[in-house]
């Protein structure tokens, strides 16, 4: 790619075919380089990253060459400026992220001169690489049908409700065979609290969702005078199971009638029936199954809003109403922090009609977000001011929302307590537990630093800690980046999969003796097996990929890049709520947490389709 100016101004030259090709071969050979690193010296002592075996190594070179040889016969195959930029932030993610996989710093980029060449070779082979598969990426999505009717026929699916029936059915049916070894259904740790605390075990509290506590209570005490808890869990994990089906089923029937490609409609449903991801989280007990499919319906509605829009609000009929504010109500119900998924997408979505309404575009198109946006505050509302309130349920934690300070200054006082003077040590002593900081600090997870914090400090106190944290930050930039990295890291890395806790929900997955005299649920003995079979694809480098939340990580933003360099920008607010959904992830307590990152499992196909098809005639609000 080369720099030239006209008119006084930057443009980029896109490099001729005949230059393309001898660049396509020295980026092909540094993308060789870059994987005989991986395979043969780099991780050797990460086995928690993506260690490349033999035949992972050999896909990777074979994948390199398909990607160099297709772009070799493309004519301005280097001018996507935006991708590059995307690429080179997710080569140094990977690379840093290795190095924090094996020590927990920096250490990979200051290891002596050969560490510091190899990781340069590591990250300088995988740019153009990742850059070229991005660029196929986005040609392969662009060649769709220009006629949805058309596009339902090529794709050899009936329209409407048959089609959304047969897709259902198909996934439903290739979960099952996942239920046999967990029947009744597992219950994660968050469940069991939950059952605890509607037991009377443990006091309510809102550190869980209240409506969803509620909602697990219900199926408890229906099993229960149904004769058997087993029959309680065994009917919330079917019907959560067929409503994921009869959900995912309809944003394949959706992508077909909305021109996608033909490969992506079936890797689709490959996706979706063959991840294991899918059918562990279906029939489990958990708040993170309900919230990734309230989030993927709320998205899908904001996108038949936009698609309404496009096509004319007479052609299309009233705008779905009832639909985009019962998902946004699901969504604020099913997670504590939904509430800002809700505000940074229905905020902007009522910005944009209103927006398009005083262009005389669609005249009544504010009437929907409008009224989404009223139902959910007013839940809001009475869950904070009434319900809370009247029943005897606890606040949530306040160190819910305080990962981020609390494991920058923990890493501070862990790494570099001679840097803090007497004052500033007494600061943070008001609020934790000094002694015990730097004995119990987890550069992946915060839990063990939110456990220090004194509830009984005082309010000045809070203050005069949040303000500290504040002014360390310009001294000690380096350490707090550390920190919040090695936190959120996972998220962003395809490959990795957690330690911390458990990441594939299978089997008993916490205390449950105390819970056993109230609410005696079995614990399917096969689901060991399970267990130990799915450590054969996760063993290996593409089962790696497949499961561990990075790859979707990076979806979301290549989306976020496609959609502002080369489609309608109205399109971003339907990738929003995946969007804040990452963001939230990497502010969360836990790195690389499968169930944190379920909103981006199942929203994937969906922001594929976003960036699918031909570019639309219609260009209305191309700008911002």
């Amino acid at each position: 790619m080369l720099l030239h100016i006209e008119r006084g101004r930057w443009k980029v030259k896109r490099p001729s075919r005949s230059i393309a090709t001898p660049l396509c071969l020295i980026f092909f050979a540094l993308a060789l380089g870059a994987v005989a690193v991986q395979w043969r010296e780099l991780l050797q002592d990460m086995p928690r990253m993506l260690p490349l075996d033999t035949v992972g190594s050999i896909l990777a070179a074979a994948l390199a060459a398909i990607v160099f040889w297709r772009l070799s016969r493309m004519e301005k195959p280097f001018g996507h400026v935006s991708l590059w930029l995307l690429a080179a932030f997710f080569a140094g993610v990977l690379t840093l992220g290795q190095s924090f996989a094996a020590w927990g710093t920096t250490e990979l980029l200051r290891a002596g001169r050969e560490s510091v060449l190899r990781t340069a070779l590591y990250w300088s082979g995988r740019v153009p690489f990742y850059y070229g598969a991005m660029v196929l990426l986005q040609s392969a999505l662009g060649k769709g049908e220009k006629s949805a009717t058309k596009a339902v026929a090529v794709h050899g699916l009936c329209a409407g409700r048959r089609a959304w029936l047969m897709l259902s059915a198909i996934l439903f049916l290739a979960w099952i065979p996942y239920y046999f070894c967990t029947f009744p259904g597992v219950v994660s740790n968050d469940s069991i609290t939950q059952l605890k605390e509607i037991f009377g075990i443990l006091p309510l509290e809102a550190g869980n969702p209240v409506f969803q506590t509620f909602l697990l209570g219900a199926f408890a005490r229906l099993g229960i005078a149904l004769g058997s808890p087993d029959t309680g869990v065994a009917l919330y994990c079917c019907l959560q199971a067929l409503l994921m089906a009869l959900l995912l089923g309809n944003l394949l029937q959706s992508m077909a009638e909305a021109s996608v490609p033909r490969w992506l409609l079936w890797a689709s449903l490959a996706f979706l029936a063959l991840c294991p991801v899918f059918p562990l989280f279906a029939f489990c007990v958990g708040k993170d199954t309900n919230f990734a499919m309230a989030v993927l319906w709320f998205s899908m509605e904001v996108w038949k809003l936009l698609q309404q829009y496009r096509c004319g609000l007479n052609q299309e009929g009233k705008p779905g109403t009832l639909c985009l504010s019962l998902s946004a109500a699901l969504v604020l119900l099913l997670r504590n922090p939904g509430v800002y998924v809700l505000l940074l997408t229905l905020v902007p979505l009522l910005i944009w009609a209103l927006l398009q309404g005083r262009k005389g575009a669609v005249s009544r198109l504010w009437l929907c977000p409008a009224l989404a946006l009223a139902i959910t505050a007013t839940l809001w509302l009475g869950l904070r001011l009434v319900l809370l309130p009247l029943l005897p349920i606890a606040p949530m934690p306040e160190t819910e929302e305080y990962s981020l300070p609390l494991q920058q200054v923990a890493r501070v006082v862990a790494s570099e307590p001679e840097s803090l003077t007497e004052d500033e040590r007494q600061v943070i002593a008001a609020v934790l537990d000094w002694e015990q900081i730097k004995a119990v600090y987890n550069g992946e997870l915060s839990d063990p630093i939110k456990l220090l914090w004194n509830r009984q400090a005082t309010a000045q106190e809070k203050q005069a800690f949040f303000r500290l944290w504040l002014h360390l930050t310009p001294r000690h930039a380096a350490t707090y980046f550390s920190a919040a990295f090695h936190n959120s890291y996972g998220y962003l890395c395809p490959g990795y999969l957690s330690t911390i806790k458990p990441t594939l929900l299978i089997g008993k997955q916490g205390r449950i003796e105390d819970l056993n005299p109230r609410f005696p649920f079995s614990v399917n003995p096969a689901s060991s097996n399970l267990k130990a079979a799915m450590d054969i694809p996760t063993g290996i480098s593409l089962g790696r990929l497949l499961v561990s939340p990075g790859l979707y990580g990076w979806v979301v933003l290549f989306v976020l890049v496609t959609l502002l360099s080369s489609r309608p920008k109205r399109l971003l607010l339907a990738a929003a709520p995946a969007l804040f959904c990452l963001a939230g992830c990497l502010l969360s307590a836990v790195n690389g947490y499968i169930r944190y990152a379920m909103p981006l499992y199942f929203c994937t196909p969906f922001l594929l389709a976003l960036c699918a098809g031909p570019q639309p005639e219609d260009q209305r609000s191309d700008t911002p």
